[in-house]
């Protein structure tokens, strides 16, 4: 009997440790097994060997699965198209016959148009979702690009716009005076909806993508813009981002050489916005050019400082609802440090 209680004990408490250790370890999604078709398999392969976490590693993708298309047809069952997500895009076929695609991923992001066709739409929110730096901290999101427009004149210099994070705004800022950073090229599409000046670094990047930039990456739909987020916990940390129909590129200056230049997380961004966040009452769209509708009028000053030539002061004015002041720091290298005071 004591014997048999003593038992009963143990287990209960080994049952109760085990409980609270799985508990404690926060719980992974297991990556995928297997590419969906061997189209995908040789796509990611072609590209992969070239510039590595172009997609970004299998153990980190999700199997492939099917997904509501007018015009797909997976197995002979039509409506439906064969995906596969990856940290750094989306692949699909919308049939057999046809061939691999990247999704507009940045666009849906951006508008909460989902897109269920050639010419079909879902409407949903938004994504609040951070386009660059650690998961869940203050910065830009997907729906924050609705603020900026899609096509500006094309000008020479350096990356002069910012994200301010504690006012969820885009600010000027000094222009930066890293080489990588100063304009070098301007893209746009041939209906003229989209036009942007593109800085060095990201156009030496997007001239080693194998096949063409503009299949992989679409027409830039943002301008370059600099922030301050936190990257492998270190806050503050400087990231420039530009976003394109399909991907976002991002430049580190804090990083190793070989990766400076990065695709964001846009795969994994999206699938969460489609499958892991709440479908939400739609909020009306943002208008073509990006541009929003204030209800009051004030004024944000901007002054940056540059370190490296002397002093100078750039002031900007936008419009907004409340008083901001906000305060960047810009070095030699385009170091942004925003600030705001209510």
């Amino acid at each position: 009997m004591f014997r048999e209680r003593r038992r009963r004990v143990w287990f209960v408490t080994v049952t109760a440790l085990v409980l609270t250790l799985a508990m404690m370890i926060p719980f992974v999604a297991q990556g995928a097994d297997q590419f969906a078709s061997p189209a995908f398999q040789q796509q990611w392969n072609t590209v992969e060997a070239v510039i590595p976490n172009f997609w970004g590693p299998l153990a980190n993708a999700r199997n492939g699965q099917t997904e509501p298309y007018a015009e797909g047809t997976v197995n002979g069952q039509p409506g439906n198209r064969l995906v596969q997500y990856f940290d750094k895009a989306r692949m699909e076929q919308t049939n057999a016959d046809r061939p691999v695609t990247n999704g507009l991923l940045t666009v849906e992001l951006k508008s909460g148009q989902l897109q269920i066709g050639d010419a079909s739409f879902q409407p949903r929110n938004p994504a609040l979702i951070g386009i660059a730096g650690d998961q869940d901290v203050p910065g830009p999101t997907y729906a924050s690009l609705a603020q900026l427009q899609e096509k500006l004149p094309q000008q020479s210099g350096g990356v002069n716009l910012g994200y301010d994070v504690p006012t969820q705004k885009f600010v000027p800022i000094t222009a930066s005076t890293d080489p990588a950073m100063q304009f070098v090229t301007y893209q746009g599409d041939p209906g003229g909806r989209f036009g942007q000046n593109i800085p060095q670094a990201f156009w030496n990047f997007l001239q080693t993508i194998p096949g063409g930039w503009l299949t992989t990456m679409g027409y830039p739909i943002s301008p370059a813009f600099a922030t301050n987020v936190r990257v492998n916990n270190v806050d503050g940390t400087l990231v420039f981002v530009q976003a394109f129909e399909r991907r976002v590129l991002t430049y580190t200056p804090s990083n190793p050489q070989a990766f400076r230049v990065e695709f964001g997380n846009i795969g994994r961004h999206y699938y969460t916005w489609r499958y892991e966040q709440p479908t939400v009452t739609v909020v009306p769209s943002a208008t073509p050019t990006g541009t929003t509708t204030p209800t009051g009028t004030t004024t944000t000053t901007v002054t940056t400082t540059t370190t490296a030539t002397g002093t100078t002061t750039a002031t900007g004015t936008t419009t907004a609802t409340g008083t901001t002041t906000a305060t960047g720091t810009s070095t030699a290298t385009g170091t942004m440090t925003p600030s705001a005071t209510p």
